[in-house]
């Protein structure tokens, strides 16, 4: 594990109209591995544009705190976690991550 990633918990607050917006805390800094996978793409409706999106496979030590409403950021890229898998005996977890802005062409 050689990439040092921070993750941000989710905080709640109000706003003047009483709605709940959402903020991200920085929490727990780890160590990690991390994997780069295959990346997709969609296409949306406006103006024919075509989103990449860059899928990566994070592995660290265990944390019972972390899950899928957490984010993590790594070298000023900020990523969605999309799935925690831990390990049976509890020592490490899988986060499958996508990275939360995606590359645009047109």
């Amino acid at each position: 594990m050689r990439h040092r990633v921070q993750f941000l918990k989710p905080t709640y607050t109000p706003n003047d109209y009483g709605e709940k917006e959402k903020t991200y805390t920085p929490q727990a800094e780890t160590w990690a591995h991390i994997e780069y996978k295959e990346s997709g793409s969609d296409e949306s409706g406006e103006a024919s544009r075509i989103t990449s999106r860059i899928y990566c496979l994070v592995i660290i030590r265990f944390n019972s705190e972390i899950n899928a409403e957490w984010r993590m950021t790594h070298n000023n890229e900020k990523f969605n976690i999309r799935t925690v898998l831990p390990d049976a005996k509890q020592m490490y977890m899988r986060l499958e991550c996508e990275i939360d802005e995606p590359i645009t062409s047109y």
